[in-house]
């Protein structure tokens, strides 16, 4: 399968049909749709919670990269940047 399994199927459950799921993903085969489907409702808490725990890491990443970085103070350097003769 070419399409990694939390792309899939956060397509799922209830809120998408597995066409439109196989239309989205036009590199993976409905056959790996419907297997990526019944291996999420095998393993669905265990796949919620691992879920769950990216997108916490996710936000903690982006938390970081804002106290790093504000936006504020990016668009400020590139505007200044920007108006800065050749």
């Amino acid at each position: 399968m070419s399409c990694h399994t939390p792309h899939v199927d956060r397509g799922f459950p209830g809120r998408r049909h597995s066409g439109e799921i196989y239309q989205e993903y036009p590199s993976v085969g409905l056959a790996d749709v419907y297997a990526v489907i019944a291996f999420y409702l095998g393993r669905r808490d265990e796949i919620d919670a691992y879920l769950d725990t990216v997108r916490e890491r996710e936000a903690h990443v982006v938390d970081e990269i804002k106290l790093r970085a504000p936006l504020s103070e990016i668009r400020r350097w590139l505007l200044a940047r920007k108006t800065q003769p050749a």
